[in-house]
């Protein structure tokens, strides 16, 4: 299933997240390591979120990397509540722009 991004803000993330979850930082973020990406919510051949909006992985996903936390369920609301969306193409172009948060430097082949 296609999917758009959704940024996370590493420094709303809850601690529990980051530490039990090896794989976290893992992820791909920012040059600042300020934000992550993770897959979003489900999105159409143009890139339009197909209704009603619902995340592309099982939102018990969210819930297991949150688990550390006494609520949460709550928890991941304020997490997808302090996050913001991303098209993939947008990523894509951003990525590309040595301007941006997001650029990647090619990597060099020997």
């Amino acid at each position: 299933m296609a999917a758009n991004l959704l940024v996370l803000d590493v420094l709303k993330t809850p601690i529990s997240i980051i530490e039990l979850n090896s794989g976290f930082n893992n992820g791909v973020f920012n040059n600042n390591k300020t934000k992550r990406l993770l897959s979003g919510y489900a999105v159409d051949e143009s890139e339009n979120i197909i209704l009603p909006k619902t995340l592309c992985h099982d939102d018990n996903y969210l819930l297991y990397l949150c688990r550390g936390e006494s609520d949460p369920e709550s928890t991941v609301q304020s997490v997808i509540n302090d996050s913001y969306e991303l098209k993939v193409s947008d990523y894509l172009v951003m990525r590309e722009d040595i301007s941006s948060e997001w650029y990647r430097a090619p990597m060099e082949s020997y």
